[in-house]
């Protein structure tokens, strides 16, 4: 027999806090996926310093760029000795503040950096590579942004 003093829950109720719950959980999945997505800000000295910390993160470092116009390029600060080797992916060079670098790299004034300024913020992919010789940290470029570009006339 029924208990009429009771009243018994209504399914409707139970169905719309099993909708309540999934949505709050994909609500969380998606704030934390993009949390884990949003690159970290570090330095250089911070990649150089703490390599297994970083190592296959992404990451945002502001740097400047140091390179001999022919096959080391780095990204540098000058709070530390060490820089990091820049990677650039053949398909971020079509972006075209990848483009500018490229060309105030090697087609503006004598290859290189030597002559110039160049810093920018760059977002990619931090990797340690402790058993080459000599030990490796390389930024696999994502994306570049705030570039300047600072070529002194010649003399």
């Amino acid at each position: 027999m029924k208990n009429l003093a009771q009243p018994s829950p209504s399914p409707r109720l139970g169905g719309v806090c099993v909708t309540l719950s999934a949505v709050a959980l994909v609500l969380f999945r998606s704030v934390s996926n993009a949390q884990q997505n949003e690159p970290r800000n570090v330095s250089v000295c911070q990649l150089v310093d703490s390599p297994k910390e970083f190592n296959g993160k992404y990451v945002r470092v502001r740097a400047q760029v140091s390179s001999d116009g022919i096959e080391r390029t780095n990204l540098k600060d000058d709070a530390c000795r060490k820089g990091v080797a820049l990677w650039i992916p053949q398909d971020v060079r079509k972006d075209p503040d990848v483009s500018k670098l490229e060309d105030a790299l090697y087609r503006r004034g004598s290859p290189g950096t030597m002559g110039k300024k160049i810093d920018g913020t760059f977002e990619g992919r931090f990797e340690w590579r402790p058993k080459e010789k000599p030990r490796t940290h390389v930024f696999v470029l994502k994306s570049l942004s705030d570039l300047k570009v600072d070529i002194k006339a010649a003399q």
